[in-house]
């Protein structure tokens, strides 16, 4: 979920002390595999189990940001023994896969869409989006993750409750802390980063960009939602 100040205050009520998933401990990765029972091959550096190695492609939409990520993630786990590889697909090829459920590990911001409230961010996570298996997905924000099982029904039901309550209503924060706990047990995604993107406008030709003391709507020129702001554009020379 993305830290926009409206946000933080429920961010702020996880327990990361419980759930320490900022550690970077290459060698309690190592004793975590080695007690599941995967032996190192000393030979090729890898882990491996029952004769298998432990291996995985890691894929990411075509993009300079995912690209780096991705690429700084297989060296990470290259180095405590998981042979992975990075797989860069065009945008269209991507989304494509993964609304098919074609992928099984991949960067994405499967779960963004929170502004003032976090239900939709926490929607993205919900089993309601889940067909059949091999169906496609409604979106890529539909669990995209394919998480289900006992804590993700429970999961989900708390945020379908969530949904029933106006923004801002303070039943909201106990079901928020209880549904973190169910989703930091099984965690269906790891979060990597929070990436602050800045938009920057010049107003040598037009004027009334969205500004914090103009706050008609977020400054984002991506979504579909920019249209708003060209339709509030003022010239800066009448």
């Amino acid at each position: 979920m993305p830290s926009f100040p409206s946000l933080t205050r429920y961010i702020d009520q996880v327990d990361f002390d419980k759930y320490p998933i900022e550690t970077y401990d290459p060698e309690l990765t190592k004793s975590i595999l080695e007690s599941k029972g995967y032996v190192l091959n000393e030979s090729s550096g890898y882990y491996e189990k029952d004769g298998e190695e432990l291996a995985m492609t890691i894929v990411n939409f075509d993009d300079t940001i995912a690209n780096s990520m991705n690429s700084v993630l297989v060296e990470q786990l290259q180095a405590v023994g998981i042979n992975a590889v990075q797989d860069i697909q065009t945008i269209p090829n991507f989304v494509d896969n993964l609304v098919n459920t074609q992928l099984e590990t991949f960067i994405f911001f499967a779960s963004c869409g929170s502004r003032l409230d976090p239900w939709q961010s926490l929607d993205a996570y919900s089993t309601r989006h889940l067909g059949p298996p091999g169906e496609p997905l409604p979106s890529f924000y539909s669990n995209s993750m394919l998480w289900s099982g006992e804590n993700a029904e429970k999961y989900s039901e708390l945020v379908a409750e969530i949904a029933t309550l106006p923004p801002g209503d303070p039943k909201i924060d106990e079901l928020f802390v209880e549904a973190q706990d169910y989703w930091f047990e099984d965690l269906p995604t790891v979060p990597l980063v929070q990436n602050p993107i800045i938009w920057p406008f010049n107003e040598t030709y037009w004027t009334n960009w969205p500004t914090v003391d103009n706050a008609y709507i977020q400054p984002d020129v991506s979504p579909s939602t920019f249209a708003v702001v060209i339709h509030n554009l003022e010239p800066a020379q009448k």
